[in-house]
């Protein structure tokens, strides 16, 4: 049998007879998925950016969100594919913190885009206590991500059982006496429906929440749910598959 070789060609989009000029733009997609995640969310994730950006421009998108986990490892591959088909690549990541929230974090200009970087470099280099953190590993606090949020899109993922209870620090909810260093000792337990609450004071660019259908038999009353906590405060409830893209135009 031949020898595989030890360093493989990388994989491209295949344009068939087509050159770049070529081909058509797509049209304005009714949704288009974000939120996805590459094969560098490691156990996680599954596709290669040549098949998240072929499938989607398959399907009609005009645009495809990608948000790794605490990583922007996979929007190199996505934004290159991405400009082949001529599809408009969105460029993100998915925060995961040490309290377990889950946010789509989207950078709104290149300022926010290095803060969001700042803040993923900090948690995969150090601990919260200061040490060198172990490798793989990112630790990224409420507290951190609040201080590094402006200009970054946040859209929460609620957790799966919406009763859940969260630890998180005594100071969320009251900003104005934040005085910028955690104390993880001070912690309060509070419902879901209440860190919502909090979270709008605390994140100011915290907008959306996201509903997605968990095929469980409850799907339309917790979404129903969701919405009722998105109006309650002044959200935005984008309900989808997965997370799909959406605008008030869309």
């Amino acid at each position: 049998m031949p020898d595989t070789s030890l360093k493989p060609a990388r994989r491209r989009v295949e344009s068939g007879s087509l050159d770049n000029v070529s081909i058509p733009p797509p049209k304005k997609a009714v949704f288009v998925e974000l939120g996805l995640l590459s094969c560098f969310t490691f156990l996680r994730g599954a596709s290669d950016a040549v098949d998240l950006v072929g499938t989607a421009h398959a399907l009609g998108y005009d645009s495809i969100g990608i948000a790794d986990v605490n990583s922007f490892a996979g929007v190199v591959r996505v934004h290159s594919e991405s400009k082949t088909l001529k599809i408009r690549p969105v460029i993100g990541t998915r925060i995961e913190t040490i309290e377990g929230l889950h946010f789509l974090a989207y950078p709104v200009d290149r300022a926010a885009y290095g803060r969001l970087c700042n803040l993923i470099s900090t948690g995969r280099t150090r601990t919260l206590n200061g040490g060198w953190q172990a490798k793989g590993k990112c630790e990224i606090s409420l507290e951190m991500l609040m201080n590094d949020s402006e200009g970054v899109q946040l859209i929460l993922i609620p957790p799966t059982n919406l009763e859940k209870d969260f630890t998180v620090p005594a100071w969320l909810g009251n900003t104005v006496s934040f005085n910028g260093r955690s104390n993880l000792s001070n912690c309060i337990s509070v419902k879901f429906d209440r860190l919502v609450s909090l979270l709008v004071e605390a994140l100011p660019s915290f907008r959306h929440i996201a509903a997605s259908y968990l095929y469980c038999g409850d799907d339309v009353a917790r979404i129903e749910r969701l919405n009722g906590m998105a109006q309650t405060n002044g959200l935005s409830l984008l309900a989808t598959n997965d997370v799909h893209y959406a605008t008030p135009d869309r």
